[in-house]
């Protein structure tokens, strides 16, 4: 989870608004009954918890995340729900403390996904859900595609750090239910959400994710001057891809698995 954890306002602006786009699909995916007790494991920046709440006002949800930034985001953009600073690996509930957990775009970033699947399986009661979600990164997000295909042939290094990003674990088909099934739990199918996210002109794109505190924008930020205009050049021309400056309307899809705590 800290490789998002530098800078709440430029997630937001990156991952944030598909965060908010996924939210209401992953929601639907999880089925968590009326009035149900939920932690929203890597809260964020609450993109996820607000989406619970306008869905489930009578829910009692709480959101943790390793990222102080975040929770403090958390706690100013969604006042009716409760959020706590808490290392995924390490939680700090009771066992068998809520009906459901929630893991959107978090379980591929702590040190051990594994122990992750399990603390969250923990805290969850018998007869209770899990249900996990990660970006198909290389095959269902054009703007990864975009971003670091451009940037790697920009550029000096631009290939390792696409490489670095496409390794993300987790990230692909088939992945997420095998580490759910190894923390105890029932997973069932793996699901496709896709959404859509939309951007002004190719100068919005650059700015949301050149600043981003995932792989790609470190990367740009060390860069020489003259090597970063180049990249961001680069990205603007694929952006366009020979037509005018203007909207862009981006897919993005992301794995989902619910899993059942046996009782």
């Amino acid at each position: 989870m800290t490789a998002y954890a530098a800078n709440a306002a430029a997630y937001a602006r990156a991952m944030g608004r598909l965060s908010r786009r996924l939210a209401t699909p992953f929601l639907a995916f999880a089925s968590v009954p009326p009035g149900a007790r939920v932690l929203d494991l890597g809260c964020g920046t609450g993109n996820l918890a607000a989406a619970a709440t306008e869905a489930d006002p009578s829910a009692c949800g709480i959101g943790s995340d390793i990222a102080s930034a975040f929770v403090m985001a958390a706690r100013r953009a969604v006042p009716a729900a409760g959020f706590a600073c808490a290392d995924a690996m390490a939680l700090p509930f009771a066992d068998a403390a809520f009906d459901a957990g929630l893991a959107m775009l978090v379980l591929p970033f702590p040190p051990e996904p594994g122990t992750a699947a399990a603390e969250l399986a923990r805290v969850v009661r018998p007869g209770g859900s899990v249900t996990a979600a990660m970006w198909d990164v290389t095959g269902g997000m054009p703007i990864f595609r975009l971003l670091a295909d451009t940037v790697a042939l920009a550029v000096p290094g631009g290939r390792e750090m696409r490489d670095r990003l496409y390794r993300v674990r987790l990230a692909r088909p088939g992945r997420l239910g095998p580490v759910l099934a190894g923390a105890g739990l029932a997973p069932g199918p793996e699901a496709e959400l896709t959404i859509r996210v939309d951007y002004r002109d190719s100068d919005m794109f650059w700015t949301a994710w050149s600043g981003h505190s995932g792989v790609l924008g470190p990367f740009l930020a060390a860069l020489p001057e003259g090597a970063r205009e180049a990249a961001r050049e680069a990205v603007r021309d694929a952006y366009r891809a020979g037509s005018p400056d203007g909207p862009r309307s981006f897919t993005a899809t992301a794995l989902a698995v619910r899993a059942v705590k046996p009782r």
